[in-house]
């Protein structure tokens, strides 16, 4: 009886799993993928109905991840427009930095997971760094205000490491590793109070999720902290203050109690959301956690969704519905591939595309900083114009430091050291 048992699971493996690894006509003929991905694109360019080139759209998605056709996925993004990829760029000007402080021995290193060092613009004033064993709190000039140590026992502190308040308190998680706790420190370290994680936000009658401390960090007046309480995606947002017993908000929305603009995107890894500035539209990006959706990951643009290879950074433009998204390349053939920026207006049309990452907001308000591959940095404008691009050196002639945080309107910013301290980061201002 048992080999019967398994026919059934080889016969869904094959035909329900991995439906597009060979495409079967109706009249039995076999095609490949390629083939078929481009037979429907060449319908997708000519249908006329918007509801029928939809299905297509979603078709063509499909077959070119099997086919290993980026083009076409890239073309239904444009919406059948050409490319428009910025590369003519102003001579960069050399800004020579002054070193303020080394963080000794926190090293950067792209891609890492956890990111570390955890960088935030908190409150008008104050930046945080972390990583999982140590805290900075620096003042809007660059300086230490306080800098304190981690008592771990097994835990690491998630990815979020510790959040300080402007008076140099602070609080943690996962002293002992999945304590679901937030611990909280006084400014020279003394222990001072702990709180449950079901006890911010009790899990309902049904509710799965773990208590975890999925992350927290100080709202824009220094008054207490935003936390988010929950596995997978988070049970919900509240805030608490640092009293014992704490005073405690439930359901409150993050993004209005954060620094502005410096929470970004939140939510579960193959759901994420981030608001405009007016809090009355949000761009979400979902992903389904294997397959094709999960490489093809949709946006919810303002009157459409697109879907781009991989992921990355997303969200608006200061005080616009204008939108980016990140696509860090093709993740079927990543040679060569490019981590570019998309632009889609203010009704999700396409724009056009730059070979960089977004770096920061610009001081005025309005533009964005990108960083291209070889740190050069470019203030575009919402019209997509290069408005201004700098090199940032630490000595004349020196080869660029890499900025990896940046606050134009305070001058100051994070870099790397040159090569042989292992990247090692340095809070510098120009």
């Amino acid at each position: 009886m048992k080999p019967l048992r398994i026919v059934p699971l080889l016969f869904l493996t094959v035909f329900v799993f991995l439906p597009w690894v060979i495409v079967i006509h109706a009249n039995g003929q076999e095609t490949d993928p390629a083939a078929k991905a481009t037979e429907l694109h060449g319908q997708w360019k000519k249908e006329k109905d918007l509801v029928h080139r939809n299905e297509l759209a979603d078709q063509v998605i499909r077959a070119s991840y099997y086919g290993d056709k980026p083009e076409y996925v890239e073309d239904i993004a444009r919406d059948g427009e050409p490319q428009r990829l910025l590369t003519a760029f102003p001579k960069p000007g050399e800004v020579r930095l002054q070193a303020i402080t080394r963080l000794a021995g926190v090293n950067y290193q792209a891609g890492n997971y956890p990111a570390s060092p955890v960088i935030r613009r908190i409150t008008e004033d104050r930046i945080e760094v972390w990583t999982t064993k140590e805290g900075w709190l620096l003042d809007a000039e660059g300086r230490i205000k306080n800098h304190v140590v981690v008592p771990r026992r097994d835990g690491t502190g998630r990815e979020w490491f510790g959040a300080f308040l402007p008076d140099g308190r602070w609080i943690t998680t996962d002293i002992w590793e999945m304590d679901k706790t937030v611990t909280g420190y006084s400014a020279d370290g003394k222990w001072l109070w702990e709180i449950k994680g079901a006890q911010i936000f009790p899990p309902g009658k049904d509710d799965e999720t773990q208590s975890l401390i999925g992350w927290a960090r100080s709202d824009r007046d220094g008054e207490g902290w935003i936390v988010s309480v929950g596995s997978e995606g988070g049970r919900g947002y509240a805030w608490i203050d640092g009293s014992n017993p704490a005073h405690i908000k439930r359901d409150v929305n993050p993004w209005k109690l954060a620094y502005p603009r410096a929470l970004g995107s939140r939510g579960y890894y193959c759901f994420l959301s981030v608001p405009n500035d007016e809090f009355d539209f949000e761009l979400h990006r979902a992903a389904t956690f294997h397959g094709v959706d999960s490489s093809f990951p949709s946006y919810g643009l303002p009157n459409r969704s697109v879907q781009l290879p991989s992921d990355g950074t997303f969200g608006f433009w200061p005080d616009s519905m204008q939108t980016y998204i990140e696509s860090d390349g093709w993740t079927t053939s990543t040679e060569g591939a490019q981590h570019r920026t998309w632009f889609f207006d203010k009704k999700g049309r396409y724009q056009g595309e730059i070979v960089a990452a977004y770096l920061a907001d610009a001081d005025n308000n309005r533009d964005l900083l990108f960083l291209t591959p070889d740190q050069m940095v470019l203030q575009l404008t919402p019209n997509l114009k290069v408005k201004k691009t700098r090199r940032f050196v630490w000595k004349e002639g020196d080869k660029s430091a890499q900025p990896i945080f940046l606050q134009e309107d305070l001058r100051i910013g994070i870099f790397t050291q040159p090569k042989g301290l292992k990247n090692e980061v340095v809070l510098a201002r120009w």
